[in-house]
């Protein structure tokens, strides 16, 4: 084959490619040369291959009824997981967040939509970190896994395509076009689903003694003053015996089991479910 056949059949192929390309996307408002650089089939962040290189991540999504964002965050630093979004407290990431980013990976451009700024707001992939104020309508949720200060991922996760489950417009921050990709992303803003929420981690067949301090506080002068009240103290030799409680006359009065049982329950029950910093001025 001679070097000019070689080059018309590599122009052939290279047109019969974007003909396939241009009729596999919706019809929208691109030339040849673009749907090029829209790079389809390809994966949005190759170079994001080991999903436990991530190690932190944000979410942002935007409230629109306060015109603000609201920001997510995991970290790992000092050989600390915490979460910064909610006063540093620490997390159990490790697990959660390789969990998160593996469902991360992999994601493509499967088709291009639009490359206007005009349709990102009927799209919904706005950035909620925008600080224009007059852009307040569209805004999707902003995702970043980084590995140390390098983005592994940052992407703007839109509308759900019509009729199509799994499938969203999304859009690189800094980008005007807007891309369809498939989503899998195992992710979860919540708190508890980061920290250990069990927060006695009370085992109540192993729980031998109840101490109950009913003190009181006094505000006098401006400044709190703790007041001493009635300390109940119940115990019981192991599990299968009843409590008794210290100081009662057993013969005339017997303790209310039901009431014991219950305390007992919600100690058990109870779940961590926020955190607010302390006041300044309470001691440690």
């Amino acid at each position: 084959m001679t070097e000019t056949a070689r080059t018309v059949t590599y122009v052939g192929v290279a047109a019969a490619a974007l003909v396939v390309a241009w009729f596999a996307t919706p019809p929208v408002d691109i030339t040849p040369e673009q749907l090029v650089k829209a790079r389809l089939g390809q994966e949005l962040f190759p170079e994001f291959t080991d999903a436990n290189d991530a190690t932190s991540i944000r979410v942002v999504s935007f409230d629109e009824a306060r015109a603000e964002p609201r920001i997510f965050a995991v970290d790992f630093k000092n050989g600390l997981w915490t979460i910064p979004s909610h006063h540093n407290y620490p997390a159990d990431g490790a697990q959660m967040l390789s969990k998160t980013a593996g469902s991360a990976r992999g994601i493509k451009r499967d088709e291009f939509r639009s490359a206007s700024k005009e349709d990102h707001e009927e799209l919904g992939v706005v950035d909620p970190l925008d600080t224009d104020a007059s852009r307040l309508k569209g805004r999707g949720q902003r995702i970043t896994l980084k590995k140390g200060e390098s983005d592994l991922v940052d992407l703007i996760i839109g509308k759900q395509v019509r009729d199509r489950p799994g499938f969203y417009y999304v859009r690189l921050p800094g980008e005007d076009s807007t891309y369809v990709a498939k989503l899998d992303i195992n992710l979860s803003t919540k708190f508890s689903d980061w920290v250990e929420t069990d927060l006695l981690k009370l085992n109540r067949d192993a729980l031998t003694e109840i101490e109950i301090d009913n003190y009181s506080i006094s505000i006098e002068g401006g400044r709190a003053k703790i007041v001493p009240g009635e300390i109940s103290k119940l115990d019981r030799a192991k599990s299968a015996d009843p409590w008794k409680l210290e100081g009662l006359d057993e013969k005339g009065e017997e303790v209310d089991t039901t009431k014991v049982n219950d305390l007992v329950s919600t100690l058990d029950d109870l779940k961590l479910v926020g955190v607010r910093p302390k006041p300044k001025g309470v001691n440690a």
